[in-house]
């Protein structure tokens, strides 16, 4: 997608006695992504070739001795080594009041020297308030007095899909003010200016955001945001994300996927410095799944993958690589090339199989795209620059690589390409297939570019043949070889297989998990993978695979306490939610003696019932006079019911209250007040639910105490009768 100037354009200034300086660059501006012949993702998020708002670069400078003039339209420099500069500031504003629209104010600062400042406003600005601006005609003059003048306007912010079809439905957004947030293309005014002397006076543009936001060279994001930047292979990537914006890859995913792009797509246009803005998609219907607009912005929507032989990431950025400008008859090659190089840049490092790029690319040859001739955009049918373009740069750049023993790609061609001046119509491609790969090729690539043939996608081994081999590349699941989940929890509740669907576990289990790793590449490799609970590496494994084999790992996690925890080995994540379990109920508590003729020990014997349908808790204190002198943990499963006897030591004579959890003491007295069988049972029922709150899991004591006790108590009984 190629934009053309917005509306109007400066005339040229024409002196007798000049120096001129003439510069043109068109912005370019494309989407990712054209309509997938399933009917699926690809086509809803793709923009029709259209033509975008957009000016043209354009400089004029002329200079004599007495002074000079100068012209400049979207520019951000002008004159760089003058000694004197007019600072021209854009600042860029919401209007809550005026939904759907910017606020624009441009502020200059002048230096001494300045003759005359001369500018306007586009068709579509409204409200327009100018300071030190005197209205002439078409435009605004600056009155020469004031320092600082300013000119400020309101204009449409919203910028819609304006043709239906299969790259993208009317009425969906290509930029937008969303009321709270807005982004939106930058508006460009032009500016001509006179000096005296000669000493030239030059021009600096920059922009700026009214509160919270950020501006690109072309783009601007009003709003919260958050900027990362990164730099390799000599160029910076800056990656805005809107606190709006639920990136679905990490930001360091984001730029070691174009990381990756820098560093092997060599085809010159390297500009120093890549702006990309993540679009929120939670309010917007986005009208593409992304766009390049002037030499180095884009916005690619936040839901975008980065591992997808459709990545939008690598789309957007091979077509901030493209610094041609295209004739009608090579205008085939923005969308080309840039869907097929995404292709290839996922197959090279490792986000995508061979498999999917050749079905990628096979679309090219399915109708009715298969029967357009790339050279004329009036035979284009469901997005064939996009599709038979892909296919068509594929079988040429593979033609080339053999025809050069690889010494060469279609890389070098589009790399003569971007070097070229003027227009490039496709007879200029073919001679620069011709240049790098010979007539041969170029016959080739001439075949399918102007008739309606066809070329064959190859084989993994022809593929190989021309390229080299594929990389290998990893997949990885919870689950094992055959795709069937194997996910178990332990503990004290439970023990045994559950649906990794809906995990739910309680604090105190573990969860063991299959975890399987295949190399779906093209060659023998080691891997190191780590498992993660949260942000946390609880365990790493490691292997060597040959291409098409698969390892299967066991990984577990035992929680100790309540949360969300999403489980993550490579791609695949699950989430488990863990809960507290619920608090037991101590129904009744028992002492099955309440006097001894001497210090010794008595059984308190405790019920624990669990009146909830989950697993429940209960930690049970017995305290003697006061003091805790034994503490049981019980765990229950749900509806479940437990007692439980608990010997308590009486050392010393006299009356002794023994309690379980704060309720009614329960007396035992020792000494001659005291007979000596004292069987009788004193007994306290009910201790009430403490609610369910937190607490750690334990083993609880069962029907053995007791019959400890009661053996302990026939000896006793024996030995007083032998007395006798």
């Amino acid at each position: 997608m190629r934009p053309t100037a917005r509306g109007w354009v400066l005339a040229a200034l024409v002196l007798a006695v000049s120096l001129s300086v003439v510069g043109a660059t068109s912005g370019a501006g494309a989407a990712a992504g054209p309509d997938r012949p399933d009917g699926s993702g690809f086509a809803s998020d793709a923009a029709a070739h259209q033509t975008l708002d957009q000016p043209r670069t354009r400089v004029e400078v002329t200079r004599t001795r007495a002074g000079g003039h100068a012209a400049a339209t979207d520019v951000d420099t002008v004159l760089a080594s003058a000694p004197r500069s007019i600072a021209m500031t854009q600042r860029l504003a919401l209007t809550p009041e005026a939904r759907g629209q910017v606020r624009v104010t441009y502020a200059f600062d002048l230096p001494e020297g300045v003759t005359r400042l001369e500018t306007q406003v586009p068709p579509e600005g409204t409200a327009v308030k100018t300071e030190g601006f005197d209205r002439t005609g078409e435009g605004y003059e600056w009155d020469g007095e004031t320092g600082r003048p300013t000119l400020s306007y309101s204009v449409p912010a919203n910028e819609t899909i304006q043709q239906p079809g299969p790259e993208g439905f009317e009425g969906q957004y290509l930029f937008v003010d969303a009321g709270a947030w807005a982004l939106v293309q930058r508006p460009q005014i032009p500016v001509q200016w006179a000096w005296q002397g000669d000493t030239p006076v030059g021009l600096s543009r920059e922009a700026t955001v009214a509160g919270p936001g950020y501006a690109g060279d072309s783009v601007a994001y009003l709003g919260e945001t958050t900027v990362r930047s990164w730099t390799a292979h000599g160029q910076t990537v800056r990656l805005v994300v809107p606190e709006r914006a639920r990136l679905a890859e990490s930001p360091d995913a984001v730029f070691a996927a174009l990381a990756d792009a820098a560093d092997r797509l060599r085809v010159g246009d390297r500009d120093e410095v890549v702006t990309v803005f993540a679009a929120p998609t939670t309010t917007v219907e986005w009208g593409v799944r992304g766009l390049q607009v002037g030499d180095t912005d884009m916005w690619v929507r936040d839901a975008e993958p980065v591992d997808a032989v459709d990545s939008t990431w690598f789309h957007e950025y091979v077509h901030a690589r493209q610094g041609y400008e295209p004739a009608p008859s090579a205008r085939w090659l923005d969308e080309a090339t840039a869907t097929y190089y995404s292709a290839l840049l996922a197959l090279e490092t490792g986000r995508a199989t061979f498999d999917d790029f050749r079905a990628f690319l096979r679309r090219g040859g399915f109708d009715p795209q298969s029967g357009a001739v790339l050279a004329r955009p009036s035979t284009w049918a469901s997005a064939a620059n996009y599709w038979k373009g892909a296919l068509v740069t594929a079988a040429v750049d593979r033609r080339v690589r053999l025809a050069t023993g690889g010494t060469r790609s279609f890389g070098t061609v589009l790399s003569r390409l971007n070097e070229a001046d003027g227009p490039v119509d496709n007879k200029r491609v073919l001679a620069a297939v011709a240049g790098a790969a010979g007539s041969e090729a170029a016959t080739f690539a001439r075949e399918y570019t102007t008739t309606t043939a066809v070329p064959e996608t190859w084989t993994r081994g022809q593929h190989a043949e021309a390229f080299g081999e594929t990389p290998a590349r990893f997949t990885y699941r919870f689950g094992d070889a055959d795709g069937n989940a194997d996910v178990t929890v332990s503990g004290p509740y439970r023990n045994g297989s559950v649906d990794d669907g809906s995990l739910t576990l309680y604090a105190g289990e573990t969860l063991t998990a299959t975890a399987s790793i295949t190399n779906a590449g093209g060659a023998d490799a080691s891997y190191e993978q780590q498992f993660t609970v949260g942000e946390t590496v609880r365990e790493t494994v490691s292997g060597t695979l040959a291409p098409g084999e698969t390892a299967t790992h066991t990984v577990s996690h035992t929680f100790t306490a309540a949360g969300r925890f999403p489980l993550t080995f490579g791609t695949d994540t699950i989430e488990v939610a863990v809960h507290e379990p619920a608090t037991a109920t101590i129904a009744n508590s028992t002492v099955n003696r309440t006097s001894l003729d001497r210090p010794g020990r008595v059984g308190v014997t405790v019920t624990v019932t669990n009146e909830f349908d989950a697993p429940a808790r209960r930690q049970v204190n017995v305290t003697r006079d006061g003091e805790r002198v034994a503490t049981r943990v019980v765990t229950l499963r749900a509806g479940e019911t437990w007692t439980t006897t608990i010997p308590v030591s009486l050392p010393s004579t006299g009356d002794h209250r023994l309690a379980v959890e704060g309720s009614e003491p329960l007396t035992v007295t020792v000494g001659s007040g005291g007979g000596e069988n004292g069987d009788a049972t004193e007994s306290n029922t009910g201790g009430g639910n403490d609610g369910d709150g937190p607490s750690a899991v334990g083993p609880g004591f069962g029907p053995a105490v007791t019959l400890s006790a009661l053996l302990a108590l026939v000896v006793v009984c024996v030995l007083r009768g032998r007395r006798r």
